[in-house]
């Protein structure tokens, strides 16, 4: 049951939508505050939360993830250990706007033809900036992949507005 998103590969009732899913500001404004918009099934039946735990739930990613990629500054110069807790500290933030839509609907947002192409440039990088680190070593390199990221990041936080 934990495993909702399995939606992806064959689908959980728990996490699938209507055919008539039409995304929208108010969509997803409605499901995170608890409303029913009638087009799509509650994101988090499965898992049981509540609205306050679903907030908490974020909050904790959100803080988590920024605490990780402040603490990464403290390892610039390692630059394999900069890069995974950088990244890791990006992976756990976004992971926490699953707590506010639902990891199935979070996953469906991120590859709405509205954001398709920012997800994956930001994917890529995400991954990029692991792989130059780790098979290269090349400072300046994964630095640049970092930058990338970052801006490929905000460039992903703001295709929502």
């Amino acid at each position: 049951r934990f495993l909702c998103c399995s939606v992806l590969v064959g689908g959980d009732s728990c996490c699938q939508t209507s055919a008539s899913y039409k995304m929208g500001v108010s969509d997803g404004w409605n499901n995170l505050v608890g409303k029913s918009t009638g087009t799509d099934q509650d994101s988090f039946k499965c898992f049981g939360l509540t609205y306050k735990q679903r907030i908490i739930g974020f909050a904790c990613c959100f803080v988590a993830g920024a605490l990780i990629s402040f603490v990464s500054t403290f390892t610039v110069f390692n630059i394999k250990r900069f890069a995974v807790l950088y990244s890791l500290g990006n992976i756990v933030a976004l992971c926490g706007t699953g707590f506010l839509v639902g990891p199935c609907r979070q996953l469906k947002n991120m590859f709405h033809k509205k954001r398709v192409i920012t997800t994956i440039v930001y994917l890529t990088f995400l991954i990029l900036t692991l792989v130059v680190a780790f098979a290269t070593g090349n400072i300046p390199l994964t630095l640049l992949c970092l930058v990338i990221q970052f801006a490929a990041f905000m460039w992903y936080c703001l295709s929502y507005i």
